[in-house]
């Protein structure tokens, strides 16, 4: 993700073969990632920062740029290619769930489960049209996991219960395995859904921190706009700048920072940052005779 930003930003900065071999590359490192982890949230993310180093670029005075077109085929391909990783995700869990059950039954109950109500016609889809109808099947769960957080948040919204604080839940559990804190408590009525950033915001504190917090959002989101104009931006500030954007844009979803990769792409930056200031800095040092 670091190494895709000059890509987006500064594409005329390097020639067509490298654009286009560097997309392949980043391209199997991004699926073999995926299938270490068995998970799709890295996809998630990295479609999501190619979108805020678009917002970079554009907010720079960039605009538009061209693509060779042996790169757009491939970037086209690579994303068909992910779309069907993820339907093979969902096929495999469906699988592996009790002693296999088929896709309509396992996208009936996890409709369910994500606060939607299935219709009638998806049910015994995939017996009907056995390979059209579990893509249709499949292809709705997809829809509906990317737009859950709005059933979650009317949810929240109705619910009076008071659970436990959800705003950095991932952050807490990493900083409980490093000793900073005791593990937190993450059992809340609506677990393993995506609540929002509205949603969490209201839950954890109501309507007043909810405007707080896009009060907060909206000045950051300022700030990286100023600071992405400088004629020079730092390596670290993109990666700062990218991630506010990239928070922005998952709002709607959920917290950026509950996402497992995300604290883990800020600390690349700052690697990245001073692995090159490091070799700048050895580079100017002078030689000893």
């Amino acid at each position: 993700i670091v190494a895709l930003g000059p890509m987006v930003i500064r594409p005329e900065s390097m020639g067509r073969r490298s654009q286009f071999w560097g997309a392949i590359l980043l391209f199997v490192l991004l699926m073999a990632n995926s299938i270490l982890i068995g998970g799709r949230s890295i996809i998630l993310l990295t479609v999501v920062f190619l979108l805020a180093y678009f917002a970079i670029r554009r907010e720079r005075g960039g605009g538009t740029f061209r693509i060779p077109r042996a790169t757009k085929y491939f970037v086209m391909f690579s994303g068909l290619m992910a779309v069907v990783y993820i339907l093979f995700v969902f096929t495999e869990r469906a699988g592996h769930t009790g002693n296999g059950i088929s896709a309509s039954s396992y996208v009936g109950g996890m409709l369910e489960f994500l606060g939607a109500e299935p219709r009638a016609w998806i049910s015994g889809l995939d017996e009907t049209w056995p390979l059209l109808g579990k893509l249709i099947v499949l292809c709705v769960l997809v829809a509906a996991y990317l737009c859950h957080s709005a059933f979650t948040f009317g949810s929240i919204l109705e619910n009076d219960a008071t659970d436990p604080l959800i705003m950095f839940g991932f952050v807490k559990q990493l900083s409980a395995k490093l000793g900073i804190m005791q593990a937190p408590d993450l059992n809340w009525f609506l677990a393993g859904r995506f609540p929002s950033l509205p949603g969490e915001l209201y839950h954890d504190g109501g309507l007043w921190f909810l405007v707080f917090g896009a009060i907060v959002l909206g000045s950051i989101t300022g700030i990286a706009n100023l600071l992405i104009r400088n004629k020079n931006p730092t390596l670290m500030t993109t990666g700062l700048v990218a991630a506010v954007y990239a928070t922005l844009f998952l709002s709607p979803l959920l917290l950026s920072a509950d996402i497992m990769s995300f604290p883990f792409i800020l600390l690349e930056f700052v690697l990245f940052s001073l692995f090159i200031d490091y070799r700048i800095r050895s580079r100017q040092a002078p030689v000893s005779s």
